[in-house]
Order: C-alpha cells, then structure tokens, then sequence
C-alpha cells in the first residue's frame, strides 16, 4: 500500500477516495467557467461570452475548458471530517524535527495516559501528512483496502 502513501493531494486521491466510498467513479466535467459569476457550459459554439453576464449587460468572455468535480476530500477539511467520523479514525496534531504535521490513525490505537496520548499500530493504518485532510484520505483509504 506504498503507491497510497506516494499519492498527492488533488484529483488522483479523490477519485480513489470516492470509489472505494461510493463504488463508482467520480464525475469528472470538463467545462468553461465564468470567471465572473461561475456559470458553467460545455462548448463555446454558440458565443464566447457569458450567457449568465449577457443577460446582466456584462461582456464577460469564458475561460478555457477545465476540469471540475465536487468532490474534495484531501484538500477538503469537511469532507475528510465526514470521512474520519464514518471509519473511526483519529486525528492528531504532532510536532516533529521537521516541523508540524498530522498524524491519522485508527481510533482502537489510541490511549490516552495523562495528558499525553499513547499510540499502537493497529492494522497498520498509521499515517502522518502535512495536511489532515490528506491524512485522513490516505487512512481511509488503507483501512478500506486491507480489509
């Protein structure tokens, strides 16, 4: 499960996030945004400008064809939450050597002795990022896959 943990933020994870989630594939659009007002269409045949602004008076012209879901779970904090509450891991911020990060696991491994948190690897859902939505994404990810 190396290949998980060599995965970036963005596009790639999400979409995996959200097939082992949903069990189909993300809806991926390729579409022009207004950078005025964010209408969306899937071709500029019939006019270069924003039909949204048109209407308004404004000559806004479209920007280039892009790619756009809804779907953002490592970069996301809100979506990753949700995903960190449904599969029971825990988040944990921790400071290192090489400066802050956050450390996702299962909840079952962690203990709390004191004021301090004592961790066990457990199904070997470990992961530190520097992100918590990244984190989390890729410990989903493991626990879902080693099952």
């Amino acid at each position: 499960m190396d290949w998980i943990l060599n995965m970036e933020a963005g596009k790639e994870l999400d979409s995996l996030v959200h097939k082992v989630l949903y069990g189909y594939d993300m809806n991926i659009r390729h579409v022009h945004v207004c950078p005025n007002c964010g209408w969306e269409c899937n071709d500029l045949e019939t006019s270069s400008r924003c039909q949204a602004c048109w209407g308004n008076g404004e000559r806004v012209t479209m920007d280039d064809s892009e790619e756009m879901y809804n779907f953002h779970p490592s970069t996301d904090m809100n979506t990753a939450f949700k995903l960190a509450n449904l599969e029971g891991i825990a988040v944990i911020p921790q400071s290192s050597d090489k400066g802050f990060r956050w450390y996702t696991c299962d909840l079952e491994s962690v203990h709390y002795r004191g004021g301090e948190i004592a961790l066990h690897k457990y199904k070997d859902t470990g992961i530190s990022c520097d992100s918590a939505a990244e984190a989390i994404c890729k410990c989903y990810l493991q626990v879902k896959m080693n099952r």
